[in-house]
C-alpha cells in the first residue's frame, strides 16, 4: 500500500505540474527538510526508549498504559518540538499556504 500512495501521489503530481496548476517550489522542499528532521529524531527517541517498554508483558493493565501513553507522548513531544524549534510559524499556520493566483 505504501507503494501505492507513491505512485498515486507521483501520477497526481505529474499530472498537475504537465498542466501547469502546480510546482515544486523552496518553500515546500524546506517544509518537508523540516518534517523529515522531526520524523528521524523522534523514531530516535522511540526506538531508544523502546528499552523503558520491553518489559510491558510483566506489568498491569495500567502500568502498561501509562507506559505506552508516555511512550507516544515523547514521540510527540519530539516531533512537535522539533519542527517549533526549526521554524515557529511552520506549526502556527500549520500545512497552508496561500495559493498563488494564476
Amino acid at each position: 500500500t505504501t507503494c501505492a500512495a507513491f505512485l498515486n501521489a507521483w501520477l497526481l503530481y505529474s499530472g498537475l505540474a504537465a498542466k501547469g496548476i502546480y510546482r515544486i517550489d523552496r518553500v515546500l522542499l524546506e517544509d518537508i527538510a523540516r518534517i523529515a528532521c522531526a520524523t528521524l529524531l523522534m523514531a530516535a527517541v522511540l526506538v531508544l526508549g523502546g528499552a523503558w517498554l520491553e518489559e510491558l508483558s510483566t506489568l498491569g493493565p495500567l502500568w502498561r498504559g501509562l507506559r505506552l501513553g508516555g511512550g507516544c507522548a515523547a514521540g510527540a513531544a519530539t516531533y512537535f518540538g522539533v519542527l517549533f524549534l526549526l521554524k515557529p510559524a511552520f506549526l502556527a499556520h500549520g500545512f497552508r499556504r496561500p495559493v498563488a493566483d494564476g
